[in-house]
């Protein structure tokens, strides 16, 4: 909050001018019902799908670019698999995550 004050009292703007400052991002999340069995064969292929990006694989599968990011990780407490991602339009993160559907779930 200091650093807020601070950045307010120095450029006499408002928190709403500073704010307008910074990029906009949108968050979708989605779960994918995967069994048990099927969990890590899935991480694998979304692994592969994402090959040559830049990838974080301390916790699931995760996917990063300059502007946005995706990840897939497996529910500690149920068979699914977590997915979201951040990008700076609805749609563009909507993109990723269906993505990962339409190559885990063809037949849905």
């Amino acid at each position: 909050m200091a650093v807020i004050l601070e950045a307010m009292a120095v450029s006499g703007k408002p928190v709403s001018a500073l704010r307008d400052r910074f990029p906009r991002y949108a968050m979708i999340r989605e779960r994918l019902l995967c069994p048990a069995r099927d969990i890590a064969p899935s991480l694998r292929l979304i692994r592969e799908l994402f090959r040559g990006e830049r990838l974080d694989l301390t916790d699931g599968v995760k996917v990063t670019w300059p502007d946005r990011w995706l990840i897939a990780r497996p529910s500690t407490s149920e068979p699914v698999i977590r997915l979201a991602a951040e990008a700076p339009t609805a749609a563009e993160a909507g993109a990723l995550v269906n993505r990962i559907l339409e190559v885990l779930s063809p037949g849905a």
